[in-house]
């Protein structure tokens, strides 16, 4: 389907779209943690066929229009409580498992679904490594490996990329300033409020030099 074609259906109500929207996270997660998390999506809609998503279903032997169960029903029908839990609980075949919830709440606070995470402790140890180890130079891996910095400020995240640039031998004195702010704004960083500024004020520029700098990198790309 064409994506610029393609449009919400109308019946849904605001409840099922923010439960829709939830569904990305599902594949997220279960991605993350490999084959042996099992990641839930619920709503409370229809009890009777509770999952509207559902990674792994193999770990539970559940799939999408299975009902809703007992922990879900504890929580939609408290009257308080924690939006959260985590817990220990076993399948009906005896396999034990650590389990995450959350309740999904509606603008009015009502609960309307949940999202589950169960990862399964009967799993090799070997499955979950295999998980989280970085792929050989050699092979190819379906998970990309992307530059990422972590701050804790606006402030720090410019500094920080700031610092990466400087840091490149390669680059030549006069381009780096130029090539900071190419880098910033490639990052979406000057989609921050007030990064222009910050920006000019650490490189020692005015705004207007920032501005300029990133009008020619717009006409570059």
């Amino acid at each position: 389907m064409d994506m610029k074609t393609a449009q919400i259906p109308s019946e849904l109500t605001e409840d099922q779209l923010l439960i829709a929207s939830w569904e990305p996270a599902v594949d997220a997660i279960a991605s993350l943690f490999g084959s042996s998390c099992e990641v839930v999506l619920h709503s409370f809609n229809n009890l009777q066929s509770s999952v509207t998503k559902i990674a792994n279903g193999h770990v539970t032997g559940r799939q999408a229009g299975a009902p809703v169960t007992d922990f879900a029903l504890q929580k939609l029908t408290a009257k308080c409580g924690t939006k959260w839990s985590t817990y220990f609980t076993r399948t009906k075949d005896g396999q034990m498992m650590k389990s995450a919830s959350t309740t999904i709440c509606n603008r009015a606070g009502n609960p309307i679904g949940m999202l589950c995470v169960n990862f399964s402790l009967n799993a090799p140890i070997a499955s979950l490594l295999e998980a989280f180890t970085l792929p050989a130079a050699t092979q190819e891996s379906k998970e990309p490996i992307h530059s990422e910095t972590f701050a804790t400020s606006v402030d720090d995240l410019i500094s920080q990329i700031i610092a990466q640039v400087n840091n490149d031998p390669t680059l030549a004195s006069n381009l780096r300033n130029k090539e900071i702010i190419c880098q910033l704004y490639d990052r979406g960083i000057f989609e921050l409020k007030e990064s222009p500024a910050l920006v000019a004020d650490k490189l020692g520029i005015s705004k207007h030099t920032v501005y300029l700098h990133i009008r020619n990198h717009k006409q570059e790309i």
